[in-house]
């Protein structure tokens, strides 16, 4: 299917594995450029040549990030600026937990927040003024 998302610069959060890599691959198909991150430097590059291997032809870049810190947060914004901006955000960076609502300890309770929702906040935050920039209309899936 021809979505239109040639030449499209794609941010993918937790992107190197399961439902991310999934995106990411769907959006290199769609001829897309895609930038992936994830906290785990080791398994973006096994994605990226992955990727490259089945998408000779298409861009892809990674960037280690926990967007749990706003430190990190803020290196990949300065990393996506050198590619000037994004144009679809694609906040999906999560993970789960044996713990239930009444065992988990407060500090889990804060990671979780910072992870699956101050993250999209911040990264959504940030970049809507780079896409806003670009030609076309931003979009930001969550």
């Amino acid at each position: 299917m021809e979505l239109g998302l040639e030449n499209r610069i794609v941010l993918i959060t937790g992107g190197s594995v399961g439902i991310g890599l999934a995106v990411a691959e769907e959006f290199l198909r769609e001829k897309a450029e895609v930038i992936i991150c994830a906290r785990n430097e080791e398994r973006i590059n096994k994605a990226i040549e992955e990727l490259k291997s089945k998408y000779p032809e298409t861009k892809i870049h990674g960037k280690g990030c926990d967007v749990s810190k706003l430190v990190d947060i803020e290196s990949l914004v300065a990393y996506v600026k050198e590619f000037g901006g994004v144009d679809i955000l694609v906040n999906n960076a999560g993970t789960g937990s044996e713990e239930t609502n009444m065992t988990a300890p407060d500090d889990k309770w804060y990671y979780y927040w910072d992870l699956h929702v101050m993250a999209a906040v911040r990264l959504s935050r940030m970049l809507v003024p780079l896409m806003e920039k670009r030609p076309g209309e931003g979009v930001i899936i969550n």
